[in-house]
């Protein structure tokens, strides 16, 4: 084995440990000891690993979680928007025209292009004209349906 490929290894399995005992609240120093009881030393000085190089692997493994926590959020959306597209195609079918509008808003808050505020200042707009969500839900289905 080359020496690139047997110190991947090596920090790899350091790293393995550091994960554990790191997401187990352990401190870097705490850490230290645990991977010198687990015979895991520096092998070219025979010594227990630097604060320093923990501290690296800590941060190293931090910037992974954060990439893989990343990825699952964006496959997570796009499922989510995958079945309001299915939620809104059945809604639609079926003339729901309520649940298309819920749909369209959960649609657009997952892309980021609707925010509280929206809803908040909708909701303040209707009560200073004496309306309701509902009655603007119905209205909607109303122009819908008779194309005016």
């Amino acid at each position: 084995m080359g020496l690139n490929k047997s110190n991947a290894l090596l920090i790899a399995q350091r790293r393995e440990i550091v994960s554990r005992l790191a997401l187990r609240g352990m401190t870097q120093r705490e850490i230290r000891l645990q991977l010198v009881k687990r015979k895991l030393t520096n092998p070219k000085t025979g010594e227990a690993w630097s604060l320093g190089t923990i501290n690296t692997d800590i941060k190293a493994l931090e910037k992974e979680w954060q990439q893989k926590a990343s990825r699952k959020t964006d496959e997570m959306k796009v499922r989510l928007l995958a079945e309001l597209d299915e939620l809104k195609y059945a809604a639609w079918s079926t003339g729901d025209l309520k649940i298309v509008h819920h749909v369209l808003l959960d649609q657009l808050k997952l892309h980021g292009l609707l925010i509280n505020e929206v809803r908040v200042n909708l909701q303040d707009e209707l009560k200073k004209i004496g309306r309701t969500e509902d009655e603007l839900v119905g209205g909607l289905e109303k122009v819908i349906a008779t194309g005016a």
